[in-house]
């Protein structure tokens, strides 16, 4: 009885070393979970559902003005100017969370159609789906994670500025300072209460 009651402060220290030490971790995780979370805010990330499909002829002429940056950390993709939609619905909207906990809602949500540069030097049509318009944004954004997720895209190659949709389209990134951007450019469209037409 001797032995076993002597064992038992023991053992009882050793669990409360356990409890403790599992406690100092979940702390330090859900630290690390809420730095990351704090840090990425004010990014929107891209959304799913990409198209890549061949079009005859033509030659792409990026425009930085007017771009999709590819952002890895966006959670849809984004669109300022509603003049790049081929389709809007303006009754579907989300609600994001930028910096500082304000709040920017979007303003509907439709189908983007870009004329991309391919490593294989064959224009491609890409068609972004359930783009959010964003008009108080700068710039428009391709979702990494909504391509990869959604439709099977690879991660992109930043180094070599190459973003692989399938086997027979990879894509061209172009990049000028930090900012990486599709090698693509828009069709306009005009619009008017009873639809969209291209403009001349």
């Amino acid at each position: 009885m001797g032995a076993v009651a002597a064992d038992q402060p023991e053992c009882s220290s050793r669990s409360s070393s356990l409890i403790f030490f599992m406690a100092v971790l979940t702390m330090v995780f859900w630290s690390v979970v809420a730095y990351i979370s704090f840090t990425t805010r004010g990014n929107i990330s891209f959304q799913r559902n990409l198209n890549c499909k061949a079009v005859a002829g033509g030659a792409v002429t990026p425009s930085f003005d007017n771009g999709f940056g590819v952002d890895s950390c966006a959670s849809d993709h984004i669109c300022h100017d509603k003049g790049m939609f081929t389709t809007l619905d303006s009754s579907k909207y989300k609600t994001f969370e930028v910096v500082h906990g304000e709040t920017i809602t979007s303003s509907g949500v439709g189908n983007v159609d870009l004329l991309v540069a391919t490593t294989q030097g064959k224009p491609r049509v890409l068609t972004l789906r359930n783009v959010h318009y964003i008009p108080q944004q700068s710039m428009s954004l391709v979702s990494v994670d909504k391509a990869i997720s959604g439709q099977g895209f690879d991660s992109p190659d930043f180094k070599n500025l190459t973003w692989k949709a399938d086997d027979t389209c990879t894509l061209k990134i172009l990049k000028t300072n930090s900012t990486f951007m599709l090698d693509a450019s828009v069709k306009y469209w005009s619009w008017t209460k009873s639809g969209v037409h291209k403009q001349h």
